[in-house]
Formats: C-alpha cells, structure tokens, sequence
C-alpha cells in the first residue's frame, strides 16, 4: 500500500511533529540583553523525553523495554530540563538579581513525569549562590551543588488546571464520526494502520496520535521499528498524528465544537496566566513578590494555550505551528514595566543545539509587545474556572 499518494495533501499541510514551526513570529530570537524593565515573567514548559506511554496488540516490544515504565522521564529529559532551567535563569537573570526563594512560584501537574521534570529544571535555574540567606547547608558538599525547590501540584482528579483529572466531555468530543475521516481523506490510511497494529477503527483518527507517539517514543531509543514502518509510512503517521491533535484542540474551523475544545483543553490555564498577568501590571497581585511563575506541564497544554492565543495556525501552513510541542518546549509571557506582554516560543528539535534561542510570537490582533488589557480582551472568551471546567466536563456538548 502507497499510503503517501492518498495523503498528499498533507505534504502542504502539516510538517513533521518534530518540525515544528510557529504562527505570526517576528524572526527575533531573543538574547539576555533584550529583558529589561521586567516586571514579571511566565513560563509554561512541556515535560522533558520520556518513555511510551502504552503499546498495542501487534507491538514486536513487550513493556518490559522501558524499565521506568510507562509514561516516565528518562535520564535524557532530566537533562533537557536541567538546560533548559539553566537557559532561563540566564533569561531572567536581571529580573533576579536579588533571588530569593520567594520569587519563584513552580506549580506541576500531579504525573511524576512533569513533577521530575520541574525538579530537575528548579536545579538548573536556581543554582546554590554562596552569600544566599536562609541557604540549606549539608554537612557533605551537596548544598553546594543542589537546593531544594518547592514544587506545588493538586489533586489529580480534580486538576482542571493540566487537564489531566478524569473529564468524560474528552471522550466524546474525540469521538470523530467517520464522515469525518472519509471527508478528511484518511480512510486508507485508517484501514492501513488498523490492519497492521490492530488498534480498533474506531479509535481513528485520535489513534494516529497516540499510535505515533508510541513510535516516537521507540525509534528516539534506538528499538528497531516493525517491517512495515517504512521512512515514508512513518512520515505519513507523523503527519496523521499533527493534523489529529490540531483537530482535539480545536483546530478545525468549520467545527461546531472549535470554542469548546478551546476552552476544555486550555481555558483553566489561560484565565490564571492572564489574571496573573493582569494583577501584576495592576500592583495587586496577592502572590508577595513572586516574580517568575513556573508551570510544568504537557504538550497538549502548551498546544491549547497556542491555540486561545491565535498562535497556532491550523489552516495556514506557511506559518503555523503544527504537530505536538516538543519535549522541553517552552512557553514564556514576559510583563513589562510598561504593562505590555511579549509572548515567546522554545521548541527545539532533538537535533538542534540546548542553547537554541526562542521565537517572538503575536497574537494577529496585537502588537509583538501587547496591552495586558487588550490581551484580556481578546482571550477573555476562551477562560473557564476550575468549577466551571469541572461541570462541563460532564456534560455532553449539545450537537
């Protein structure tokens, strides 16, 4: 089977997932000497490589290949995090220059792949500093290397925030009618993939997603993939697995659930990033003197505030970001003295250097550096409560 010929169209479409580019960019990677008169900064990272997070019937590896188990960080995304938090305390070094542990809010999803992940990232951006008050002192040299840092995380269940506590709404609106895969041409392709990894056609299309994260996840740890897998079938995967997530977030624009999607997958985070954002500017945060407030978060996460923010272009691909976030993929709203808001993107590829600058983004709305108010203005739609979040997620969409 040529599954390429079917799937042409996605050649214009998408990108590989790890090629990712981003929407509305002003080509200027940013340096240390672009942040001054900050008030405070955001970041939203994307947990660091980590093994499958399952397999499937016809799997020539058995579980037993990743002695982590599944869905962990491995040794290499302790590392990805330990330089990406050494990239940001660079970043923010004249935010910090008096750090203190009060300064820094870091909050994770309750999964000990993005509890570790936010660790090893804490131990990168907050190194031991000789003349720090209230310094932990070890009787070994340990605290000369490594401070502890309090990581902050809720209960799963109830985790509208990550969007990882149990949500029956995912569910059904991932549900796609197979109209829509006959419509979207993927219906060799589904036929192709169901016959070869017995994964039941009615998982399609979100099965391409999780199917090629499986594979990801193996090729990245050099395990031989199946006969079957040719360059050219795994590049249409790739491309399956993209256009897929664009559609769970809320990427397609003729769908009658686009605002839903938005809001169920990104509306809790958005509406604290924003008020956050907005209490600052005002001279009212509650937070003390926090100055840099962390979330250690996952792909889908990072790809729905994208997608609040106008920032991930589903129709256009001469300029959206397509596919999932990479590993260690960062977020990052910078407050200005001013009350301005630049938003930035780091997504390196696993080719690419650590020290990779990130993207200047805008919303199509805004200015590079926009008004706080008019930010909220433009995204005041999409936010939802942690209540709210948790109601609706048990409510069944009305079409």
């Amino acid at each position: 089977m040529h599954i390429a010929g079917k799937a042409a169209w996605l050649l214009v479409l998408l990108s590989s997932v790890v090629g990712a580019r981003v929407v509305h960019r002003t080509d200027e990677p940013f340096g240390l000497d672009a942040v001054k008169d900050l008030k405070m900064a955001i970041v939203v990272y994307r947990h660091g490589d980590r093994t499958a997070m399952g397999t499937y019937s016809t799997d020539p590896h058995s579980v037993s290949i990743w002695p982590e188990g599944l869905g962990q960080l491995t040794s290499r995304g302790v590392e990805q995090h330990y330089s990406l938090g050494q990239f940001l305390r660079k970043r923010f070094a004249l935010l910090l220059k008096d750090v203190s542990l009060s300064q820094i809010y870091v909050q994770s999803s309750g999964l000990a792949r993005t509890l570790r992940s936010a660790a090893a990232n804490s131990a990168g951006f907050f190194p031991p500093a000789v003349d720090r008050s209230g310094r932990w002192r070890s009787n070994d040299s340990l605290s000369d290397i490594w401070q502890p840092i309090p990581i902050f995380s809720r209960i799963g269940w109830r985790d509208a925030l990550f969007r990882i506590g149990p949500c029956p709404l995912f569910d059904i609106l991932d549900k796609f009618p197979q109209s829509l895969v006959d419509e979207l041409g993927w219906t060799e392709q589904q036929h192709f993939f169901h016959n070869v990894t017995g994964i039941p056609a009615a998982d399609f299309p979100m099965a391409f997603f999780r199917f090629n994260d499986i594979l990801f996840c193996q090729s990245q740890h050099g395990f031989p993939m199946p006969t079957w897998a040719t360059p050219e079938v795994l590049l249409d995967l790739q491309r399956l697995a993209a256009a897929s997530l664009r559609l769970s977030i809320g990427g397609r624009r003729s769908d009658p659930q686009q605002r839903l999607r938005r809001r169920i997958h990104g509306g809790p985070m958005l509406k604290q990033i924003m008020e956050t954002l907005a209490l600052r500017a005002n001279g009212t945060t509650g937070s003390g003197d926090v100055r840099i407030q962390v979330y250690s978060a996952h792909e889908v996460n990072i790809a729905a505030l994208l997608a609040t923010l106008e920032l991930y272009d589903f129709e256009n691909d001469n300029h959206g970001l397509v596919g999932s976030p990479n590993y260690a993929a960062c977020l990052i709203f910078e407050l200005f003295q001013n009350n301005t808001v630049r938003i930035s993107l780091k997504n390196n590829k696993p080719e690419e250097s650590r020290d990779a600058q990130a993207i200047v983004m805008k919303h199509p709305q805004c200015a590079t550096f926009c008004p706080i108010d008019q930010l909220l203005s433009l995204t005041g739609k999409y936010f939802m409560t942690d209540d709210e979040w948790l109601s609706t997620c048990n409510k069944p969409p009305l079409n």
